[in-house]
């Protein structure tokens, strides 16, 4: 999983899909679990479709360079 925070608006809906990989500190700082365990690969792409920017890429979903 990667997290492009230049592209981020601060909506954090990844924040309430899968908050033990994902948090926002301060005003906008977000903070993503860079290396999620695999059995948790469900709540990440939860996280992924919950957000309305291309901010999350999940690796092996198709969305790769996307």
């Amino acid at each position: 999983m990667s997290v492009d925070l230049n592209v981020g608006q601060g909506y954090a809906q990844c924040c309430h899909a899968a908050p033990q990989h994902f948090r926002i500190e301060g005003r906008e700082a977000l903070f993503s679990d860079r290396a999620p365990a695999a059995w948790d690969r469900a709540k990440i792409e939860r996280a992924w479709i919950a957000c309305p920017v291309p901010v999350i890429r999940v690796e092996g979903n198709g969305q790769e360079g996307a």
